[in-house]
């Protein structure tokens, strides 16, 4: 596969971006947090505990694997919610706003964000011209030869350590 084939396959849109872009334009964007969460529960399958939105690996990252990557869905804003993994997304093309402990943070190409597990944050709506790579881990990914080939990056190695060791400390996030 070439460059330019990998990018026309990351620009066109999904079929739930396409449900996406229909619902918003036939209820002229004007939709409240509740249509939100009807249009996304079927692409991302939550849980709802005390009032918080929990998207659980199980039905995220296939059984058989320790590790998902994704194309981050774009159109819409992804409301507050956690996560039982850690996640990882990768600015390819354009930008990417988030909020995490209630700072709105910007990325832009060629930047990354690494989130701890069970960090409460929201994602705004992308645009056509946004591509945003996700890649989803469960705690099971991080075995101890993960842990020597990371050994010189004293950084990545001790938020991950953090991550998935320290269940009491869930709120960290590393930007690159």
């Amino acid at each position: 596969m070439i460059y330019r084939d990998l990018e026309r396959i990351l620009e066109s849109k999904s079929a739930s971006e396409e449900r996406i872009l229909d619902l918003l334009d036939k209820y002229s964007n004007n939709l409240g947090e509740e249509d939100v969460m009807k249009i996304l529960y079927p692409i991302l399958n939550w849980e709802v505990k005390d009032n918080t939105i929990i998207l659980k690996e199980d039905y995220l990252i296939p059984i058989d694997e320790n590790i998902a990557i994704s194309r981050h869905h774009r159109f819409i804003d992804i409301p507050k919610h956690k996560h039982d993994f850690i996640e990882l997304s990768y600015v390819y093309k354009g930008m990417f706003t988030q909020e995490i402990n209630n700072i709105k943070i910007r990325l832009n190409e060629g930047e990354i964000c690494i989130l701890d597990m069970n960090i409460e944050h929201s994602i705004s709506a992308s645009t056509d011209n946004d591509i945003i790579i996700n890649c989803l881990m469960r705690k099971d990914f991080f075995d101890t030869s993960l842990f020597s080939r990371l050994s010189s990056n004293d950084l990545m190695c001790n938020f991950l350590t953090k991550a998935i060791y320290d269940s009491k400390n869930n709120n960290n996030y590393c930007i690159f």
